[in-house]
């Protein structure tokens, strides 16, 4: 486990979310990728990546938490 009690925590959401992969819950309205619910933060700058089929970097993922 990482020393950084932020990129433990960081690590931790990761896995129970699922990894970096985007995924719809049938319980949600839109997409959620690595955490991120669409529908609750369209501002992210992630989806824009992900909109041009590309993987966002981790640090825009660890910027958003």
């Amino acid at each position: 486990m990482p020393d950084d009690p932020f990129e433990a925590a960081f690590q931790k959401v990761i896995r129970l979310e699922g990894g970096f992969v985007l995924h719809r819950h049938k319980t949600e309205k839109d997409v959620t990728y690595a955490g991120i619910y669409r529908a609750a933060h369209p501002r992210w700058e992630g989806w824009e990546w992900i909109d041009r089929g590309e993987e966002p970097p981790v640090d825009i993922v660890q910027n958003f938490y």
